[in-house]
């Protein structure tokens, strides 16, 4: 297998050990949830002052922001803590748990503003447009800018699917703040009442985003098969052993960023004596360790030993 080449990289930062990784994304969400907040309060006043649903929907939001924010800081404060005997993985699969939750958060959230979008529609309603009020939700827009990078920059050796699904909802939510705008201005030189509408497509945005991250958190609760990246590791690691002659089944079971489990069922290419087999199956274990960093547990499905 050709390896890929990549002009002009730059090394990829090394990982935090766990206890530093958990602290420092316990501090970057507990900033994201304060200045999610600030963005709530702001666009409620605004929604409120100008009876905006657009605008009052982009406020929801960002309160369903900083809750998920404040959902992930407790899932990672469970992480810090130490394995027991009862449970000898960890609390790693916390984080996972707080990727489901947020996802859900969103989904209700996004059904919810729908709601009041088709009410909107169906129902008369008065909205006050000035510039001021238009100022202040234009002003939010590069806040959640800061926010995605903040979310960028500190994840690059944090290395959490948490954080870089908060940074792909704020960079979403720039695009929701903009078409709210839009809608906002339309009002204000056509008279038309499209509040609604805009409200509508904010709903449909939140909602798609939400679906994808259950979708995703789902997959990794459960466990399944490995991405192509680390299968087409594991085939050349597997390539340099003859007597692995077919892997059968490869699943990948996630404990949390410090501990994750390989399990392969593998069939053998001949008959070989145990101690041979254990020889084998200890250096594909250390290989697969050095290079994806997991352990490995090896089924022998078909073949025998001596």
């Amino acid at each position: 297998m050709k390896k890929r080449t990549e002009k002009n990289s730059t090394p990829a930062l090394p990982v935090l050990d766990s206890g530093r990784r958990a602290t420092s994304a316990t501090v970057t969400m507990a900033i994201g949830s304060v200045i999610n907040l600030g963005l709530f309060l702001t666009k409620l006043y605004v929604g409120l002052s100008a009876n905006s649903l657009a605008v009052l929907g982009d406020a929801i939001n960002n309160l369903f922001d900083s809750l998920t924010c404040i959902i992930a800081v407790i899932s990672f404060l469970f992480v810090k803590k130490k394995s027991r005997e009862s449970l000898p993985y960890g609390y790693g699969r916390m984080e996972y748990l707080a990727d489901f939750l947020m996802s859900v958060v969103v989904c209700i959230a996004g059904g919810a503003l729908a709601y009041l979008s088709i009410e909107r529609l169906t129902l008369p309603y008065l909205m006050t447009f000035t510039w001021l009020y238009f100022g202040i939700v234009a002003g939010t827009v590069p806040v959640k800018i800061f926010l995605a990078w903040f979310y960028r920059f500190r994840n690059r050796r944090i290395k959490s699917g948490v954080l870089s699904g908060a940074m792909l909802d704020s960079i979403a939510d720039v695009g929701v703040t903009v078409t709210t705008l839009i809608g906002f201005l339309l009002f204000r030189y056509s008279g038309l009442r499209i509040d609604g509408v805009f409200g509508m497509i904010v709903a449909v945005v939140v909602v798609v985003n939400g679906a994808k991250l259950l979708v995703s958190s789902v997959k990794v609760l459960l466990g399944g098969p490995l991405d192509e990246d680390s299968r087409a590791v594991l085939e050349e690691i597997l390539s340099a052993f003859p007597l692995i002659g077919e892997v059968t089944s490869a699943h990948i079971h996630r404990y949390g960023s410090t501990y994750n489990e390989l399990v392969l069922e593998v069939v053998l290419t001949e008959n070989v004596t145990c101690d041979i087999l254990i020889t084998t199956i200890d250096e594909i274990r250390q290989t697969v360790k050095s290079r994806l960093g997991w352990e490995t547990k090896i089924c022998i499905v078909r073949g025998k030993t001596q």
